[in-house]
């Protein structure tokens, strides 16, 4: 178990975590943490937080909301997209030895929680919580397990959908940068390069004006980029029927290229292409499933060649002479 867990106590209800949040000193200082209130015996560990809000007694975890305990004493239980060992540390202290679980586990990277009877309750993806009823000593609003499958095996069809796209995308970034790699301004001008006089002109336009706002207004909750990532995914849907991976490249880095980062590579593309997936589809359940293929790229005299079982388009962009 992680140090930072270790003596985190067992609370089962609102009154015991409000009993326990006034006992705990706040802690002194001119730090940042000043003021708040640690979660366990050792007080150097600022991982673990117990605060008091209006929604009730709250447990953090490097600053995320993981516990909730509210006034009509319900137990809100959320790990957001951190799935991780720690988080399952954390809730495996907190509920140690409790009367209301019978433990914590993870499947399949998802963290779920055993009820007395032995039933497993997996744990929702982003801001939605698993409620735990203590008078009624069950769970409220959980998800069936068939539910919860129905969802994975959909995401799963999802992303296989779009696998070959994907599979394009990362053949096509490690093509334009000898590294696969390079800073914003690299970017533009070799992506600009790479496509040359067959560009479409009104796509590159568009590309390098927008450079610096399309992060902004595709990222967000926004009617007009919920409308833009639907008409994104509609053109993707036909470009992909015709196996026109080409122009539907160059719109996806329009949408998706991340102002404040100083590298764009293939591993930021596809993290940019979940986010736009899980915008646009906030009931599926996506977590780390590779479902594309490999990639292997060595360089020899700033040349490239690849072997790789994926899109023939990108074969024949090759500039070198050698294949493997």
């Amino acid at each position: 178990m992680a140090l930072e867990t270790v003596g985190i106590p067992t609370l089962t209800n609102y009154f015991d975590a409000k009993r326990y949040h006034d006992q705990v000193k706040p802690l002194k200082g001119n730090s940042r943490n000043a003021g708040r209130r640690p979660l366990g015996k050792n007080r150097r560990y600022t991982q673990c937080m117990i605060s008091e809000g209006i929604n009730g007694i709250t447990l953090s975890l490097y600053g995320n909301a993981v516990v909730v305990y509210t006034p009509d004493n319900k137990i809100r239980i959320n790990a957001k997209d951190y799935h991780t060992h720690l988080t399952t540390c954390f809730l495996s202290q907190v509920f140690k030895r409790s009367s209301l679980f019978s433990g914590v586990h993870k499947v399949r990277g998802v963290i779920h929680i055993r009820d007395k009877v032995g039933v497993n309750y997996p744990l929702p993806i982003n801001n939605t919580y698993l409620t735990y009823d203590v008078a009624q000593d069950r769970f409220v609003d959980a998800a069936p397990k068939i539910v919860y499958r129905a969802r994975v095996k959909e995401t799963k069809r999802m992303l296989r959908n779009y696998a070959s796209f994907l599979d394009y995308c990362k053949g096509a970034i490690f093509l334009i940068g000898t590294e696969g790699r390079w800073n914003n301004q690299e970017a533009k001008e070799k992506f600009n390069n790479f496509y040359g006089e067959n560009a479409n002109t009104d796509l590159d336009r568009l590309l390098l004006n927008s450079w610096c706002m399309a992060s902004h207004y595709i990222m967000t909750q926004a009617e007009k980029a919920r409308a833009s990532r639907t008409a994104f995914f509609a053109k993707l849907d036909s470009a992909m029927a015709h196996n026109d991976h080409d122009a539907m490249f160059k719109q996806f880095i329009d949408l998706c290229m991340v102002t404040n980062l100083d590298v764009f590579s293939y591993d930021d593309m596809r993290s940019r292409f979940i986010t736009l997936l899980k915008l646009q589809y906030p009931h599926l359940l996506f977590y780390k499933t590779e479902v594309y293929p490999t990639v292997h790229i060595p360089t020899k005299d700033n040349e490239f060649y690849v072997k790789y079982c994926g899109s023939k388009e990108i074969q024949d962009k090759l500039t070198c002479s050698q294949n493997v």
